[in-house]
Order: C-alpha cells, then structure tokens, then sequence
C-alpha cells in the first residue's frame, strides 16, 4: 500500500508552446519520498511524454515497484526506447 511505501511518483501535467506545433500539452514524473510526516520532490523529469496514459501507466508502475529515484531516468528513457512498452498507448 502507499502508507507503507517509501517512494510515489506524480504525473504532472503541463501546457507548453512550441514553434513547430504552436500549443500543446506535455506530462513531466515526479519522483517523491515519504518522510515523517510528508512527501518530498526528489526529482522531476519535464516533457516525457504528450500522452496521459503512457504518464500514469510510468508513474504506476514505478510506485508499484518502488523504483529508487536513483534509477528514475534510466527507467524513463528504458520506457519511451522501447515500442513494446509505448505502442497502444495515446500520444
């Protein structure tokens, strides 16, 4: 359960602009760690994916299995390198 976990990670959603493509929407993970009495930011990833689904399937799956932040980024970019992983989700 999550009181008994040590580490959440957040999906935080974003409007940016870009040139290319004007407007848009993009999702950035946040790794946080639960202290005594709150959670704290460890660590953000910004613009890791245009899609919501593929976010808090990332960010489920790292709570899930209690992922340590110190290898938060390699897990991300594990994810978003491999098609078996990102196919069928929205983008």
């Amino acid at each position: 359960t999550l009181e008994s976990a040590r580490w959440q990670y957040k999906v935080i959603g974003k409007e940016i602009h870009r040139l290319e493509r004007g407007r848009c929407f993009t999702y950035a993970l946040a790794a946080m760690e639960k202290t005594a009495d709150r959670w704290r930011t460890v660590e953000i990833i910004e613009d890791v994916t245009p899609g919501k689904e593929l976010a808090c399937w990332m960010a489920a799956v790292f709570t899930k299995h209690q992922l340590s932040p110190l290898h938060f980024r390699d897990a991300v970019e594990d994810v978003l390198g491999c098609p078996d992983f990102t196919h069928g989700f929205d983008s």
